[in-house]
């Protein structure tokens, strides 16, 4: 087959702003759609009108129209140069040889390609080529390994593989984006990419794609926080959850009948362990029907979801894409009628076997057919079930190489979309098609989507957990660096099977993965069938306190999640943080895949390590405080902190405010309200930051339902200072308790908010206990 390669430029035009460069038949479209980003579109035939494109039922991948920028292109002796007031970028393009810079608004090159290989097609296969600084970059979504993609050669194809080792790849999650320090790129393409990060040859970036043009979005910006953010106003940000779903997750494959579902729901709250929702998983179906319930083993599903509504649950449920081919089975029927299922080219319902055996899949590239697999979440809904949880949705079949659809499935109200089109992009449509239903036909609350599946955008209708884990140690270390990356992937509210789903967990293991699991945004203990026992209790007296306490924990934080599950809503950022975010400039901060920040001022170094009692931590610039012991630290250093089993290593930066709530056995806006504000003053500081709060369910929010929390603090080493002032119509708060921790000492006072707080001299109110490892009051 013979490959094109861009070697030099024969001719150019202007068309609608997009600069357009020939090579014989391939076309390179250059244009601007902001002042720092860049839009590249290439393909060897000139093919920019995809059927993906066209196709009138499959939603856009972004949430903005890309219409490009006035500019203007200067020639030059050997090529072009983009001139424009205002701009953040510098473009220069040479004409023979090809070659391509992108620079920065100061001239700092940043991405450059160059020669034959910068573009090539071969088939229905493109490819682009770049060369960069060889500094770190991140991202791609779901991948095993450290936070640093260099040197790996990575693909994306939302693949069902189990059990994960250290070298599996592709897995469920594919997002075409990488982040570096003060770039992004982002390849707008659904079909199996793959990604050399500089493995075949050093500061190499080569992107090829087996189908469609190759779209590339370049954002440029100060960091890569402020690139992320850019990126994300293009893809699209989470939406606030209810609060509910912030809390504590308990789930088994499978939990049945349904006196076991009481019996573990009852039994979390007589042991004061606190819990918000259930999980149902397959063996609450009916042979595996969805959106049906076994009879004999769920003889009163509404009584039983009341019961655990009134015990103050929220209630999931799991749902697979496969609906069991039985006619006498409505959801079947119903959508033999409707046409709704996948096809093969030759018309016949394409059939595949998963849980209930032989199955009939929903083609989610139609809009008739998200709205009708919207209208099936009312079944649920009906009975009780308050979120749902999408499984299998890669889309996973069983017995077939390659364990998905094979490749003559067709997608689309006209069946022009192939499928290698639509598969990475078939998990989040089914989960759009899940927020959307929730959203029709309980519009007075907030949608909860839980999904193993999905692509670019994909936070916009859903929360994600990182498939099957098991319970291995190494799962456990993997599990920060792949949240981690998923944030920095614009997938904010991730987490993990806690204790692992395959294999039989462990007492230590299960203690050190709360420890960390009540730091990652979503928090669920999940198992496999037939594996051990890992609800808290399961273990011994001591395991049950310690992961009483590490909830504990994380329900008085309350106020400071929210916070920042408020903060992802308008800004993409991550909750659970690289430090690399906040330390751009850190070398180091780019290569720690083992604790992170949560916000901007609280580092979280869980401990990963089968026996260990203390751990090595990377600190950053700044002046930190162990919170449990008082020490202080100065950064940039590697310190060794002490992490006796019940303990969870968190350091403080100076400034940093810490709010938290009363806690609870579950959530209640009540738990939002700030009781305690730790202060951390330590050093000198100027700081502000903000609390918020709203009902937790609803969008009265949107209409000013809220309470903003604004704290202006500030310490000359003497004097400590807040002030606050509170934005929003939903219950003002009139006092609270500062905690001041100075160096070693806290001290401890009521604040009236409507009036200056200042502490001159720390007054010894409670002391730091060694032996406890914590503070107590004298």
């Amino acid at each position: 087959m013979k490959q094109c390669q861009f070697g030099c430029i024969e001719s150019k035009t202007d068309r609608n702003r997009v600069l357009e460069l020939h090579s014989g038949t391939q076309v390179l479209q250059v244009s601007l759609c902001g002042e720092s980003v860049i839009r590249l579109r290439y393909h060897g035939l000139g093919r920019f009108d995809s059927p993906a494109a066209a196709a009138t039922g499959l939603p856009p991948l972004l949430v903005k129209e890309a219409v490009p920028l006035p500019v203007q292109w200067l020639e030059t002796p050997t090529g072009w140069k983009l001139q424009g007031n205002g701009l953040k970028v510098n473009i220069t393009i040479e004409r023979d040889p090809f070659a391509l810079t992108v620079a920065d608004s100061e001239g700092k090159v940043l991405l450059c390609q160059a020669g034959a290989g910068a573009y090539r097609q071969q088939g229905s296969r493109g490819s682009a080529t770049w060369r960069w600084d060889g500094g770190p970059i991140v991202g791609l979504g779901e991948k095993i390994g450290s936070l640093d993609k260099r040197g790996k050669r990575l693909v994306l194809w939302n693949t069902d593989e189990v059990p994960h080792l250290p070298n599996t790849d592709p897995l469920y999650q594919s997002i075409p984006w990488l982040l570096s320090r003060h770039w992004g790129l982002f390849v707008h393409n659904s079909h199996r990419t793959k990604w050399d990060l500089g493995q075949t040859q050093p500061e190499e970036l080569v992107i090829e794609a087996d189908g469609g043009p190759l779209d590339q979005w370049i954002f440029l910006g100060e960091g890569p926080q402020d690139v992320l953010t850019q990126w994300l106003e293009w893809v699209g940000k989470m939406f606030l959850p209810p609060l509910w779903a912030l809390g504590h997750h308990q789930s088994r494959y499978s939990y049945h009948p349904q006196s076991r579902v009481i019996e573990v729901a009852q039994t979390l709250r007589e042991k004061h362990i606190p819990c918000d929702v259930i999980h149902l998983d397959i063996d609450h179906m009916d042979g595996h029907r969805d959106f049906t319930w076994d009879s004999r083993e769920f003889p009163d599903p509404d009584g039983m979801n009341k019961e655990l509504h009134d015990l103050g649950y929220h209630v999931v449920g799991i749902v697979d894409p496969g609906v069991k081919q039985d006619e006498t089975y409505a959801v079947c029927a119903d959508g033999l009628a409707e046409g709704v299922f996948c096809s093969k080219e030759t018309g016949e319902v394409f059939v595949g076997d998963v849980w209930p055996g032989p199955a009939l899949f929903p083609d989610f590239a139609c809009l008739r057919v998200r709205e009708w697999w919207g209208e099936q979440q009312a079944k649920h809904l009906a009975h009780g079930l308050d979120g749902i949880w999408n499984d299998m949705n890669e889309p996973s079949v069983f017995n077939v190489p390659g364990k998905t659809f094979p490749p003559d499935v067709r997608h689309g109200e006209e069946a022009e979309l192939t499928h290698a089109e639509i598969h990475n992009r078939y998990g989040s449509l089914m989960s759009q098609a899940a927020c959307e239903g929730l959203q029709k036909f309980a519009p007075e609350k907030r949608p909860f989507v839980l999904t193993r599946a999905g692509f670019a955008g994909v936070q916009r209708h859903a929360a994600v957990w990182l498939g099957d884990n098991s319970s291995w140690w190494c799962h456990l270390a993997e599990a920060v660096s792949m949240c981690l990356n998923m944030g920095l992937s614009g997938v904010p509210f991730v987490g993990t099977d806690i204790g692992g789903f395959l294999e039989d967990s462990e007492k230590q293991l299960l203690v050190r993965w709360i420890q960390l699991g009540i730091f990652t945004p979503f928090c669920r203990n999940h198992s496999n069938i037939n594996t051990r026992a890992q609800e808290p209790w399961a273990f011994d007296k001591e395991t049950e306190n310690i992961y009483r306490q590490a909830l504990e924990w994380r329900y008085r934080l309350l106020p400071t999640f929210y916070t920042l599950f408020e903060e992802a809503s308008r800004t993409g950022n991550p909750i659970m943080r690289a430090l690399l975010l906040e330390f751009p400039d850190d070398e180091v901060a780019w290569r720690i895949n083992d604790e992170f920040l949560l916000g901007k001022d609280c580092l979280v170094a869980p401990v990963l390590q089968k026996g260990a009692r203390e751990r090595l931590v990377y600190l950053p610039a700044g002046t930190w405080q162990e919170r449990t012991t008082g020490k202080i630290f100065t950064g940039p250093a590697h310190v060794v902190v002490g992490a006796d089993l019940a303990q969870i290593p968190m350091l403080l930066r100076e400034g940093a405010i810490l709010a938290l709530g009363c806690g609870g056995e579950f959530t209640r806006p009540e738990l939002l309200s700030v009781e305690t504000l730790e202060v951390y003053a330590q050093a000198p500081f100027e700081q502000e930051t903000s609390f918020y709060a709203d009902a937790g369910e609803g969008y009265a929010y949107q209409a000013g339902e809220y309470r903003r929390l604004i704290v202006r603090g500030s310490f000359d080493g003497q004097t400590l200072t807040l002030k606050a002032e509170q934005k929003g119509n939903w219950a003002p708060q009139e006092r609270l308790q500062v905690e001041i921790h100075w160096r070693g000492t806290v001290s401890r006072q009521e604040w009236v908010l409507a009036e200056e707080f200042t502490d001159l001299a720390p007054k010894v109110l409670l002391s730091y206990d060694e032996e406890n490892a914590g503070p107590s009051f004298t």
